[in-house]
């Protein structure tokens, strides 16, 4: 399964990645704001996304999951401290 990871806070996203490759799944890519998210979704075709709530430059998390459905049909699973 291929993921995208969709958060602003590097230290977050860093961890994410080594827990999801550590479980056997390929990371495509992260993106801090929903511009990365919807490029990086297009550019490597994720199956899934892990999301935050909120994104860098006022992003909600939820607009983008809701573009990446609509876009690409990836569905999102939110993770998020807020």
């Amino acid at each position: 399964m291929r993921v995208l990871i969709v958060e602003d806070e590097w230290l977050v996203a860093e961890d994410l990645e080594y827990e999801i490759s550590e479980a056997g799944y390929e990371v495509t890519g992260i993106a801090r704001t929903m511009a990365e998210a919807l490029s990086e979704a297009n550019a490597s075709r994720p199956d899934i996304a892990v999301m935050d709530v909120r994104l860098a430059g006022g992003d909600c998390g939820v607009d983008v999951a809701r573009k990446l459905k609509m876009e690409f049909d990836v569905r999102c699973i939110f993770a998020s401290g807020t």
